[in-house]
């Protein structure tokens, strides 16, 4: 098997009254090439699970039989890339895409380009909206993701203004009232303009009604 090496060692033995040398032969389990596993970095081989036991390698003796255990380093996650943020009223939310070997992920917002104060939040999704923002002021968002071995870099920085909505125009001004013409008999000539006044009755019940100008009546 190409992941065995084999150590050859002498020892004494007495043999038909005299001291003889006699070599043997130990195989010691040895990975040519390490193994792997995601997320992971291979650390060695013990004796116990857990890594509390002896370390097994290429130096150990062998007297019986043993069982070792691949010994394993968590990667760091990778850094989130693509975030992107879409501004509201008072708020901005947050997405970016998910980061190899993250846990969770913890947000990052300044007022300063690539100066920030950490969220008090600890988010699992790939999305998040930030609240309570001033409106009219631009932040600067960044994401880290972490797991047990600690936390990546910095993601790309993005940043965001968050903005009132725009009042809705006044529905009776006289710019956006909707205008009736009133002509006369079959000669469709424009006698008068009249406007359309929208109103709210009781009940909530949507009233419309015909409003002439001046000129109408004659």
């Amino acid at each position: 098997m190409d992941f065995l090496f084999f150590r050859e060692t002498g020892t004494s033995i007495f043999f038909n009254g005299d001291w003889k040398m006699k070599k043997i032969t130990i195989i010691v389990p040895c990975y040519n090439v390490p193994p792997t596993r995601s997320g992971y970095t291979f650390a060695g081989w013990n004796t116990q699970p857990d890594g509390s036991g002896t370390v097994f390698d290429e130096t150990t003796v062998v007297t019986g039989d043993i069982t070792v255990y691949a010994q394993w380093s968590l990667h760091p996650p990778h850094a989130p890339a693509d975030l992107q943020a879409s501004p509201g009223n008072g708020q901005v939310t947050l997405s970016w895409d998910s980061a190899a070997f993250a846990d969770y992920y913890s947000l990052h917002i300044g007022t300063v380009s690539g100066t920030y104060d950490v969220l008090p939040a600890t988010v699992t999704e790939t999305t998040y909206t930030v609240t309570g923002l001033t409106n009219d002021m631009t932040y600067y968002f960044a994401v880290k993701a972490h797991n047990a071995a600690g936390a990546s870099g910095y993601s790309n920085e993005t940043q965001a203004t968050p903005s009132a909505p725009e009042e809705p125009a006044d529905s009776d001004s006289p710019a956006v009232r909707p205008t009736v013409h009133v002509v006369e008999g079959d000669s469709g000539t424009i006698v008068s303009n009249a406007y359309i006044h929208r109103s709210i009755g009781p009940g909530e019940t949507r009233k419309a009604t015909v409003v002439l100008t001046r000129d109408l009546a004659r």
